[in-house]
């Protein structure tokens, strides 16, 4: 049999940081191309580097309150070294190092180096590890802090996996639940094989010292999700709001109902790893038999030019793949506990898809690395598949969870001028981009119209209302009206939003929103926002027109 080296660590990071440099490229060359979540996450952290930014802002206080005090303790930290929402970028590529370290060290502990490469270089083709990891968002820390448990896990080094657990808590409370519950099925799994006289355990003493982190971090969560929460936003929407709530649809802000069944949940990191979204379904469902065609030659030839004993030369701790059975076991209990209490636990989909998208790199990595041990390759075809698998994979991800924001820069420039205590309105697509980088105040913005919490949502859903009865308005009356009862300095307009194609075709903006746009406009297409004797612009550029109604 040809040896080969053994990869190494240091080759590893050198292909993850060559994937990511091609994938998200955009955003490192270009300040206003970022991941679209950091416009509601992580913008008002401005604040720490200017005090007179986001006073009093309602938006602000309620994206401070959702995230977790681990996140923001190192964009604090961060924020002495450079803006916020830049640091995110280095966020990102940290933690996307730390993965692809993490996903190695997983696959050498199952069996050797050989099958920890070929875990990292197949989740080169899963883009919901970038696209996770992408922004640097308290979601952004789940893939790190989940394999770093399972790996602790699997080598059965409980207290660390509980310290794990611990960190856990204050970076994102969904792997903090995915774990605690994977590590308790894992101590029952453990204990029953004890008392089967087929294993030994410690005594329960040492097994409960061992989980005093986890403990203090249940602690934790409880504090910070339960006894602290602010009142100001109200409770979280159940069941039965979910249902009398069209913005919780397809048609609305977010589609929580109807919720995704399980088996849709198992299919759908696939579904992601194949262009379906970006090309269509032809291109997906061709990738997809191309994919199985690929595979089914390479068993093929692999079977044909190996006998049984070299196809497997290297024997696997199978005890150690059962950690996976305790996750995937865990993810199953606690999606139904959250369909049960749906958005008490937020989504359901969130206790599956991480579990699911490691699970299915972990099993293709295998099978591709059983093929790849009976065909025997040298070291030179080894670097070569290394080559090809980093930049292929690049190219797939390219821009993934990226959003370029650069068309409306003269905007931004502009609004950086005017006070900082200022309040604008305009379109809360175009708004979410004027708090990101005008870093101004905005009445409402689509990233932060968040429909589950009752309170919020009411002062959300009044402000979005009188956003666009101002908007699409007839009577200039009526508009300086509005601006004056919520107190806006300056009205963007964008003439793209009255154009006859863009109110003729499509929703306007999401329901229940679109329906009163719509019988708001009827037949009428005189709009006095856009009557320059009436409104003169104080600023206008690439179609874009600042008002200040109140003048």
């Amino acid at each position: 049999m040809n040896r080969t080296r053994e990869p190494q660590l240091h080759t590893v990071f050198l292909c993850a940081t060559v994937f990511l440099l091609i994938a998200h490229w955009p955003a490192f060359q270009n300040p206003f191309v970022i991941n679209d979540d950091v416009r509601q996450q992580i913008y008002w952290m401005e604040k720490w580097r200017d005090p007179e930014l986001f006073s009093g802002d309602l938006l602000s206080r309620y994206a401070q309150s959702y995230v977790p005090w681990g996140v923001q303790a190192i964009y604090y930290l961060g924020s002495f070294w450079m803006s916020p929402v830049q640091f995110s970028k280095v966020v990102t590529a940290a933690l996307f190092l730390i993965t692809t370290g993490l996903l190695f060290m997983l696959g050498t502990r199952l069996r050797d180096a050989r099958l920890g490469l070929m875990t990292v270089l197949v989740s080169f083709f899963f883009p919901g590890f970038l696209d996770a990891l992408s922004g640097g968002l308290s979601r952004s820390f789940v893939f790190p802090l989940l394999l770093a448990h399972l790996i602790l896990l699997a080598d059965g080094r409980i207290a660390c996996a509980a310290g794990v657990i611990l960190f856990q808590s204050f970076l994102n409370p969904y792997v903090f639940l995915l774990c605690l519950t994977t590590q308790a099925v894992w101590m029952a799994r453990t204990l029953w094989r004890s008392r089967s006289g087929r294993g030994r355990v410690e005594s329960c003493a040492t097994i409960i010292l061992a989980n005093l982190p986890a403990m203090v971090g249940m602690g934790l969560i409880w504090l910070r999700y339960v006894v602290l929460k602010s009142p100001e936003f109200g409770e979280v929407v159940t069941w039965q709001n979910v249902l009398d709530k069209v913005e919780l649809t397809d048609l609305g802000r977010y589609p929580v109902v109807p919720v995704p069944s399980i088996l849709h949940e198992l299919a759908r990191p696939w579904r992601f790893f194949f262009p379906f979204d970006e090309l269509g379904s032809f291109a997906g469902w061709s990738g997809l038999c191309l994919f199985a065609a690929v595979l089914a030659a390479l068993l093929l030839i692999a079977a044909r030019t190996a006998g049984p004993e070299s196809i497997d030369p290297r024997r696997t701790d199978l005890a150690k793949l059962l950690v996976f059975s305790d996750l995937l076991l865990a993810s199953v209990l606690l999606y139904g506990i959250a369909y049960l209490f749906l958005m008490r636990l937020f989504l359901p989909s969130r206790y599956l898809e991480y579990s699911l998208v490691v699970f299915y790199c972990v099993l293709l990595a295998f099978f591709l690395d059983r093929v790849g041990r009976a065909l025997d390759p040298g070291a030179r075809h080894l670097r070569i598949l290394m080559v090809i698998a980093t930049l292929l994979g690049g190219a797939r991800n390219y821009h993934v969870s990226l959003v370029d924001c650069s068309q409306e820069a003269p905007l931004y420039r502009f609004l950086r001028t005017t006070p900082k205590n200022a309040l604008v309105a305009g379109h809360p697509n175009l708004m979410d981009n004027v708090v990101t980088f005008a870093r101004r105040k905005a009445l409402v913005t689509y990233e932060l119209s968040h429909p589950w919490y009752t309170r919020y949502w009411d002062l959300l859903r009044e402000r979005t209302s009188d956003l666009f009865q101002a908007y699409y308005s007839q009577d200039p009356s009526e508009v300086r009206q509005i601006c004056q009862r919520h107190r806006i300095d300056y009205l963007v307009v964008r003439e793209e939003d009255f154009s006859s194609k863009r109110l003729s075709c499509g929703p306007v903006y999401f329901e229940p929103f679109n329906r009163l746009i719509r019988q708001r406009i009827g037949a009428g297409r005189r709009f006095v926002v856009l009557d320059r004797k009436r409104f003169p612009p104080t600023f206008e550029c690439n179609g874009i027109r600042v008002l200040e109604p109140n003048r």
